[in-house]
């Protein structure tokens, strides 16, 4: 017996079976069961941790220069950098719902928190990351993350080519090794990328041969190595090399004058901790409204990369990543790295592939990395000073072209040109204007070109005459929520979105089906996904109007109906027998059954929050639900 209660741990019934015998014999089983369970899960654990190793030490090792090269390229330090990655990608790891993302400083948000800085200061960042935090809760709470597939692959693509062009571009300044220049201010607005471009372009006369030629050179190499040998992390020998080019430039044996980190931040030293503080500018930030609308660019990149990351990652490991828990993860991890003193991150796709070419097979990977950058940052981050900035500025670059899925581009241009267009219009309204622009722009314009699906929405109809064809049988079987005292019914099938857009031509096709024929209609609310209020307090309105304006009685000539009146002024209707007595029936028990609704699940209720509506024809006998399903909410007198 014991056996065979051990080897059912994995059903929840075994512990009902331990409540019916005596104390002794109870808590002797339990307790060898959950001893045995506790060491396999144990040895589970060890397993996909040993399983992920490769693959966490290799994304360690790679996070710590681009943990560096990210936040440089943001307006912050190098320390911060490190800081942040190590605390997202540990929280991330053990939080989040992707097997493959490992959060941390991405390239997706250098223009977003570049722009933030200018304007508020490095000091500010952690407060960003802080209500990052917050945004993503609140589209934690209400389960926001699944309308990540509203915008469509050629929105989302010309939008990451934007962000890829402006971290590029951005670059010039670091790879030819010009002097700081200034950025112009107009008053709340920042000089958009193309007239940086042509700012750092009129100082190329002042550029470093040392630096440009050691961009180019390590840029190329970056390339050219991750296409022929794509799963050695060529950043790792080509940062080192860099140090070394800049240690012994620093010593004096050769002079190439590079322009380094140490040049630009001093020395650097380890931290894990730095205490948030309000920047002595603007004293008052928290209370400043301009400061929330700034945030919104960066929570909601960070957000949609996050959960692009994890999408694109399933298609190439043939996995499925759990959205709410992936919003969770980066939810903790935010709010970890704001409290700490970091800047907002995202999943950086090129991280992410590089996890999941490593040989990653869980999130521990995630937490493993984050722990090897932990060790790497404490002893090697002091060499780091000695990177180029040109060094920085090809991994920047590499980054950016990485980030574009240039197949799905190619794939556009060669079979769908109409999506190639609008990711090319996505593209340069981004670039003209501000990637988010671009990418809600784009969303509206894939809404025009395809709007022909939501102004002639689909519908289906089904007509069941019993005389004619006997289906009452297959009537009840699919719509039990119909009555089956009549044999004539006409089925009208709503499919997916009813709302303010569809319905006048719902309602122009209900209207055709009701004029001319005795049969009762059936509004089915079965496969609808979504409606809204006005939709509904329209639908009402036809609904009354047709049981106003049609009876049942449509089969008596209409001057004729006056002799069919009762004393009460209610139409009767003659119905002859099989043995041909007449006799009278008042009409009442088909009054207001011209039209009934059903399809209408538990679910769809809460859904519609309309209450009214239900009521409004729940009194007439007009709503039929299936057994269970109630109507909540309050009603209104």
């Amino acid at each position: 017996m014991d056996e065979g209660l051990i080897n059912s741990n994995s059903n929840q019934n075994t512990f009902v079976k331990f409540k019916r015998m005596d104390s002794i014999d109870r808590e002797k089983h339990i307790s060898v069961l959950k001893e045995k369970h506790i060491k396999k899960e144990k040895k589970e654990i060890k397993l996909k941790i040993l399983e992920n190793l490769k693959a966490g030490i290799v994304v360690g090792i790679v996070n710590l220069p681009m943990c560096i090269a990210f936040a440089s390229a943001s307006g912050t330090t190098p320390e911060i950098g490190v800081l942040s990655g190590i605390w997202a990608g540990f929280i991330g790891g053990l939080f989040g719902g992707s097997y493959y993302n490992v959060i941390g400083p991405a390239g997706a948000l250098i223009a977003f928190l570049y722009k933030f800085v200018s304007r508020w200061g490095p000091d500010a960042l952690p407060f960003c990351c802080l209500m990052t935090a917050v945004f993503s809760a609140l589209c934690m709470v209400f389960k926001l993350g699944k309308y990540v597939d509203i915008f469509p692959s050629s929105v989302n693509e010309g939008f990451t080519l934007a962000v890829a062009f402006s971290i590029f571009f951005g670059q010039i300044s670091n790879a030819l090794g010009l002097p700081p220049i200034p950025v112009e201010h107009h008053g709340d607005h920042e000089e958009s990328i193309l007239t940086t471009i042509a700012k750092q372009l009129s100082h190329a006369d002042q550029m470093s041969k040392p630096d440009f030629l050691t961009f180019l050179v390590a840029f190329g190499a970056l390339m050219y190595l991750s296409k022929t040998k794509p799963h050695i992390p060529w950043i790792i020998p080509v940062v080192s090399v860099g140090i070394l080019l800049g240690w012994i430039d620093s010593l004096g044996y050769i002079t190439l004058g590079y322009k380094t980190i140490g040049k630009k931040f001093g020395d650097l030293s380890f931290k894990i901790f730095v205490m948030p503080k309000i920047p002595e500018n603007y004293p008052y930030m928290l209370f400043t409204p301009d400061f929330y609308m700034d945030c919104i660019p960066v929570a909601f990149v960070a957000i949609l990369e996050c959960l692009i990351s994890s999408k694109i990652a399933d298609q190439v490991t043939k996995t499925k990543f759990n959205v709410e828990r992936e919003i969770k993860g980066l939810t903790y991890s935010m709010g970890v790295v704001g409290i700490c003193g970091g800047f907002t991150g995202t999943a950086a796709l090129p991280r992410t592939a590089l996890n999941i070419k490593s040989g990653a097979t869980h999130k521990y990977s995630s937490a493993i990395s984050s722990i090897v950058l932990l060790g790497l940052a404490f002893f090697c981050l002091p060499l780091f000073k000695f990177l180029p900035l040109s060094v920085i500025a090809s991994m920047m670059c590499f980054a950016s072209v990485k980030m574009v899925n240039f197949e799905e581009v190619e794939m556009m241009w060669n079979e769908d040109m109409t999506n190639f267009r609008l990711l090319i219009a996505t593209f340069v309204i981004g670039i003209l204007t501000d990637a988010i622009i671009g990418i809600f722009i784009g969303y509206l314009i894939y809404q025009i070109i395809y709007s022909d699906t939501s102004l002639n929405p689909y519908s289906e109809v089904i007509v069941y005459d019993d005389a004619e064809t006997s289906q009452t049988s297959n009537l009840s079987s699919n719509f039990c929520d119909i009555p089956s005292d009549q044999k004539k019914y006409i089925i009208y099938r709503f499919v997916g979105t009813l709302n303010f857009m569809n319905i006048e031509v719902h309602k122009e096709r209900i209207f055709s089906l009701a004029k001319d024929n005795d049969f009762t209609i059936v509004l089915s609310f079965r496969y609808v996904n979504v409606t809204d209020k006005i939709s509904l307090e329209l639908l009402k309105k036809l609904i009354d109007q047709i049981e106003n304006e049609q009876t049942a009685t449509s089969a008596i000539p209409v001057n004729m109906r006056d002799d069919f009146k009762d004393e009460n002024g209610d139409i009767v209707v003659v119905k002859i027998d099989d043995d041909d007595e007449h006799h009278v029936q008042k009409q009442e028990t088909l009054k207001g059954r011209k039209i009934l609704i059903s399809g209408i699940t538990q679910e769809k209720i809460i859904a519609m929050n309309d209450p009214e509506f239900l009521y409004h024809l729940e009194e007439k006998g007009q709503l039929y639900l299936s057994p269970g399903v109630k109507i909540v909410g309050s009603k209104k007198h």
